[in-house]
């Protein structure tokens, strides 16, 4: 029930964006736990993300801060909803004990694709870290990580017999005046997810 009430106030202004409980933009910088600030200029050194030669395959992958980690388990969900076409994709990773969760919305009707460089109007997205972003309770608890922002990458849907079928390709990175104090960079590829 508590999953149903959060869809609805997630879903409420379909128009809307996804954002933190302060109403400020999801880039949840600060200090690491040792109390430094987080080097951007680390990741900035990363080479741009090239989805054609990570996004590859029929397993899921996962790469964070440029250091490839093994995806235990990648699960989907789809949203029934009046107003837009939306799912959650769950990871569970060999590296982190939280879940990852990437929850996204696109109005209906919408095309099956989604370029996360240049998403549409009334296209939101969130990946966070150890916070399930389907509860309300999410939106005003800290998780590890959040993102809303920063993606590249694209996302790929069509319906069948058996839910949503959903692709992922996609990259997050912080951005270097607000930098994240545990993912700076992010890829996940995770394709063909049944999301019943």
């Amino acid at each position: 029930m508590t999953r149903y009430l959060a869809l609805a106030f997630f879903c409420a202004a379909c128009g809307g964006s996804l954002t933190n409980a302060d109403g400020g933009a999801n880039t949840d910088g600060g200090p690491q736990p040792d109390g430094s600030i987080a080097d951007a200029a680390v990741d900035a050194r990363l080479p741009p993300f090239d989805a054609g030669a990570f996004c590859s395959g029929s397993s899921p992958r996962m790469m964070v801060n440029g250091a490839e980690i093994t995806v235990v388990k990648a699960t989907g969900k789809a949203f029934a909803l009046n107003c837009c076409d939306s799912a959650e994709l769950t990871v569970a990773t060999s590296a982190y004990q939280a879940l990852f969760s990437v929850l996204w919305r696109a109005q209906a009707p919408a095309n099956t694709m989604v370029d996360l460089g240049k998403p549409p109007p009334n296209f939101s997205i969130e990946l966070d870290l150890g916070c399930d972003p389907a509860m309300t309770s999410c939106a005003s608890a800290s998780p590890e990580e959040r993102y809303a922002q920063g993606f590249s990458g694209a996302i790929q849907w069509q319906y069948g017999s058996s839910g949503m079928n959903v692709s992922y390709c996609l990259s997050a990175q912080e951005s270097p005046s607000a930098p994240h104090p545990l993912i700076h960079s992010l890829a996940l590829y995770a394709p063909n997810v049944t999301s019943p």
